[in-house]
């Protein structure tokens, strides 16, 4: 099945595989076959051997779904209140909008918090290297990941220069027009993937902007009250259930734990992530630099 993959579509879950991308399905013929072999030669057999244990069910990918877990909707999926808990995800990184989306997805009520006052206030530009991740991001509704690049080597160094690791098509020799049709790793910019997800949620009521968390606290009722700093003013809101998806320095984490009781350690590495095209290089040497061939399809 073709899935229909224009640009902001509507998803909804698939009513086959309720979203899992995967079915269960019975075990095969040639397995049922073994099993039954194997069941008469113990029937007859005078040796007290241990009976042969029944073949069970295999998950398959979904036919009608592809795997994705999605099929495509006439309009949004309606919220329902009722069934699902109010849900406040704090912080708008590719954690709570991934979050957003697929509660979006599910009719699940939610609302999503982030300090910045828009998607480029801040200055965010490292990248992502999603490993087989096709089916993951397609579980997003997104199905063709615009501006990734396909990573064909990855080398890791020590802090002196020495390559301690690489990894990819390029390290056995292999050009562009020899990849096998397995899945590969990804390269993509973190805010074009973070742009991508938000796509999905398109002008939705529940992004709020610039809404920076001061305070909550559980009710007796079982809800959370959060207070919120909004320019100069305060904002109150109340959700059945708080998911903190704000980064490393997380609010959520320090209102709740606090610093003292689990500080963050320190572990003495540091990544350095970066795109640039090859004849911004020059003749630049470093050891830190690896020129690559440019191959063609």
């Amino acid at each position: 099945m073709k899935i229909n993959t224009d640009k902001n579509p509507y998803w909804t879950i698939c009513l086959s595989c309720h979203g899992q991308g995967k079915i269960m399905r019975g075990p095969s013929r040639k397995r049922r076959r073994l099993f039954e072999n194997e069941l008469h030669e113990y029937e007859i057999s005078s040796d007290a051997s241990v009976a042969p244990k029944p073949p069970t069910a295999n998950m398959d990918v979904c036919p009608l779904c592809v795997g994705s877990g999605l099929q495509s909707a006439e309009k949004a999926v309606p919220v329902d209140f009722k069934k699902y808990p109010n849900v406040a995800i704090i912080g708008g990184g590719i954690g709570g909008v991934a979050l957003a989306v697929a509660c979006l997805h599910r009719g699940i009520p939610f609302t999503l918090y982030e300090r910045d006052e828009s998607f480029s206030s801040r200055s965010q530009g490292y990248g992502l290297t999603l490993q087989q991740a096709s089916k993951a991001v397609e579980g997003l509704g997104i199905f063709s990941l615009e501006g990734g690049l396909t990573s064909t080597r990855h080398v890791v160094y020590n802090p002196e220069g020495k390559i301690i690791g690489e990894w990819g098509l390029r390290k056995w020799g292999k050009t562009f027009l020899e990849q096998t049709s397995r899945r590969k790793n990804v390269h993509i910019a973190r805010q074009t993937f973070r742009s991508l997800l938000l796509q999905q949620l398109g002008n939705s009521e529940p992004l709020r902007w610039g809404h920076k968390l001061t305070k909550l606290s559980s009710n007796q009722n079982g809800t959370v009250d959060l207070t919120f700093q909004v320019g100069e003013k305060q904002e109150n809101a109340q959700a059945d259930l708080v998911v903190g998806a704000d980064g490393i320095r997380s609010v959520v984490r320090e209102l709740l734990i606090g610093e003292q009781k689990s500080p963050l350690q320190y572990l003495g590495c540091i990544v350095v992530l970066g795109i640039c095209p090859l004849k911004a290089l020059g003749d630049t040497a470093s050891l830190y630099l690896i020129r690559l061939r440019c191959f063609k399809q």
